[in-house]
């Protein structure tokens, strides 16, 4: 809604804010055996928390790779978390161990994730997703991590603004502060179990107040109905 505010040629017009649908039977929580189960699928390790992200563009600087790659340094470099109680995972097109050289974190890459039901798993069994995109409208994931019931820790944009809230949903930081990134993720590392399970409760009821189909179907019949 900025974006249009700012623009010439819709400034003036009314603005109405719809999220796209997520399917909340395929993007859901599952229990601790389905989650357990899908690690052993992946060869994960089912005592660590999991960072999550998608790889899928390494170079296009509006998806801040970079950014996050830097955050994930400090993280390492800093103690801000126990380094033995976590591992990155990372999903989408091949990349390089080249990116992680740096990082003392351990990494696993699961590659492309064919369809929704493959995708969701990844969000199920994540401790969150990471979104360090700088410019974008969505990204798309963040809907759909949030409907998992996974926190989302992202820079302060696009729809992040509209579902990632401080210590309820998750963490936003202020734009392309790579401190601010690393702090979102360790904050979220070392929360104790109860804090962290009300989080999770949180995200999936946001998910379900603002990002299912049959709210984003509702509001654009209000929408035509008003017309």
């Amino acid at each position: 809604s900025k974006q249009l505010n700012n623009s010439m040629l819709f400034k003036d017009k009314e603005i109405h804010e719809i999220m796209l649908g997520i399917n909340s039977e395929v993007f859901k929580p599952l229990n601790e055996d389905n989650i357990l189960n899908i690690k052993l699928k992946y060869n994960l390790p089912l005592d660590k928390k999991i960072i999550f992200f998608g790889a899928s563009s390494t170079t296009d600087e509006r998806k801040g790779f970079g950014y996050l790659i830097k955050a994930l340094k400090l993280l390492s470099k800093d103690k801000l978390i126990d380094n033995n109680s976590v591992i990155i995972v990372t999903a989408g097109k091949f990349i390089s161990r080249e990116v992680f050289k740096n990082i003392t974190l351990p990494h696993k890459h699961i590659g492309y994730l064919n369809g929704n039901t493959e995708l969701a798993k990844a969000y199920q069994i994540a401790t969150m997703f990471v979104s360090p995109s700088i410019e974008d409208s969505g990204p798309m994931m963040i809907n759909e991590s949030i409907m998992c019931g996974t926190p989302v820790v992202s820079f302060k944009m696009g729809v992040a603004e509209d579902l990632v809230f401080n210590g309820t949903t998750g963490y936003i930081a202020e734009l392309k502060n790579v401190e601010d990134l690393a702090n979102g993720i360790a904050m979220i590392i070392n929360l104790n179990n109860k804090k962290y399970k009300k989080m999770k409760e949180n995200c999936r009821e946001i998910g379900l107040q603002k990002c299912s189909t049959a709210v984003q179907v509702n509001k654009l019949i209000s929408l035509m109905d008003d017309k």
